[in-house]
């Protein structure tokens, strides 16, 4: 008999996010108001992988010397840690946002619940946890055969001890997983390229998602029925947002790459 087979690998990149939708009044307070997600950026095999992180340098260093923020600290930042949705000015996003309409090698992974009040510590953490449980699972049972995987996960306080095991509990539920155990890492902002497509995608679609609820909430025809087709994979339109919204567009930019997308409901424990 010949040596072991190699398995190819592949490299999923997740974060976390946290989304406050912009109610302009109080008369909304009996709708979701915090959007919570985490997800995936996933690239398989490693001629992908390197191709993909060395076009982002190559991406990084162009948009870092444009002259527009020639003298901002705008192009310290985006040098020392990377791109961060929340925090890129608009030059900065779009190239970034049309990177990832164009690259094929990169599929997207988002998870989410919806809550009416804020979430903060030790139930956000175990939150989180629960998402990111389920985003594991899911991926375990995909790539149980044929591939190694290495997960990267964002640092997070109060999880960074638990992702391994996490990884752990979700192969040891999988009864096809026969391959070695999934590496874990736990990375620091801006530390990868990829980690900030993470960071981008989950935003991204928590933002579409607080955007319908803002346009429902105005069409009093609609009684929320749009949810249910807001990530349709074709038509249009997406619920109520219009094609004119900046939401709507890099979430259009990205829809071919996404295969997963699903909310999930949290047992009445994790946040009690």
């Amino acid at each position: 008999m010949g040596g072991p087979q190699h398995m190819e690998k592949v490299f999923v990149y997740a974060d976390e996010s946290e989304y406050k939708i912009p109610w302009k009044d109080s008369g909304n307070a009996r709708r979701i108001s915090y959007i919570y997600a985490v997800g995936a950026a996933v690239v398989e095999g490693e001629e992908s992988h390197a191709e993909v992180l060395s076009k982002l340098k190559l991406l990084r260093e162009e948009v870092a010397n444009d002259r527009s923020i020639a003298n901002h600290d705008e192009r310290l930042r985006l040098e020392e840690s990377g791109w961060h949705l929340t925090e890129d000015q608009i030059s900065t996003a779009i190239p970034l946002w049309r990177f990832m309409g164009q690259s094929i090698g990169i599929k997207y992974h988002y998870r989410y619940i919806e809550m009416m009040e804020k979430v903060e510590g030790a139930k956000l953490s175990r939150a989180y946890a629960v998402l990111h449980a389920t985003l594991v699972k899911d991926l375990v049972r995909r790539y149980s055969r044929d591939y190694a995987i290495e997960f990267g996960f964002e640092e997070y306080t109060g999880l960074n001890s638990k992702f391994a095991p996490l990884v752990q509990f979700c192969v040891n539920q999988n009864d096809s997983w026969d391959g070695p155990l999934p590496a874990v890492g736990i990375l620091s902002k801006g530390e990868s390229d990829l980690s900030s497509i993470a960071d981008y995608m989950i935003l991204g679609i928590s933002r579409l998602i607080g955007q319908n609820e803002l346009d429902c909430a105005g069409a009093d025809e609609c009684s929320g029925q749009c949810r249910g087709t807001l990530f349709a994979s074709g038509g249009p339109a997406l619920g109520h947002v219009s094609p004119k919204d900046a939401n709507f567009r890099n979430f259009e930019n990205i829809r071919t790459s996404i295969s997963s997308i699903n909310q999930v409901r949290l047992h009445t424990g994790v946040l009690s």
